[in-house]
């Protein structure tokens, strides 16, 4: 499959289900930040989620959860601690932080991310460190999860083959994903330049792509 063209991506997304975050909101006493500022919304977009950091760093933490999980939680039944991040601020302040420390490593970035919330981690903390717009020595933070992880371990692409060596058959460690970070992030940069796209679209298209067909050069 082709990769996709930038305006593709920025309108990437799913549909936003309200009902999948009315526990979230029913979960404390008070219900969460901006939690009633998105009625009529059809889906929510990579787009929507860089405008709301613009307007607030609490939507735009609270928006790049639900865009990264339309369910409204992870696998098994997991989701109070997405409530609990809605409310504790502790990710924007952890952010503001990052952004007042200049040349950080993607190592440094992703570690102190993961290290906020117990239960979100680096697939989580990417996002937001994506969305957040956080830059780190090796370049632009972008989404580091699963779905991109099976891509470059069923590829031979030349830029990820250092990191597809370090890979078990099973995914990485938590430990392993942030040593990686930076590795990642070159490895798109690279593929960028070679496709002569960029590193969002290359992520967007490793993202999509599945184990048909993913061994077809973009």
């Amino acid at each position: 499959m082709p990769i996709s063209a930038l305006d593709e991506v920025m309108s990437s997304g799913e549909a936003y289900r309200p009902w999948n975050w009315e526990k979230h909101r029913d979960h404390k006493e008070q219900p969460y930040p901006y939690w009633n500022t998105y009625p009529g919304l059809a889906r929510l977009e990579r787009r929507h989620v860089f405008a709301d950091f613009a307007t607030s760093p609490t939507k735009g933490v609270i928006s790049a959860i639900k865009w990264g999980y339309p369910k409204g939680g992870l696998p098994g039944g997991r989701w109070k601690m997405f409530s609990t991040t809605f409310r504790s601020g502790a990710f924007e302040a952890k952010i503001a932080e990052l952004r007042r420390q200049p040349d950080l490593s993607a190592v440094e970035i992703i570690t102190a991310l993961n290290a906020v919330q117990p239960g979100i981690k680096t697939a989580s903390t990417s996002k937001l460190a994506y969305f957040a717009g956080l830059t780190a020595r090796e370049g632009q933070c972008m989404i580091y999860d699963a779905m991109v992880r099976r891509a470059i371990s069923v590829r031979n692409d030349p830029e990820f083959a250092g990191l597809r060596a370090m890979m078990p058959v099973r995914d990485l460690s938590l430990d392993q994903q942030q040593a990686t970070y930076g590795d990642y992030i070159r490895g798109l940069e690279a593929m960028a330049r070679r496709c002569g796209t960029t590193p969002v679209q290359v992520e967007h298209w490793l993202f999509s792509i599945r184990q048909n067909g993913a061994h077809e050069i973009p």
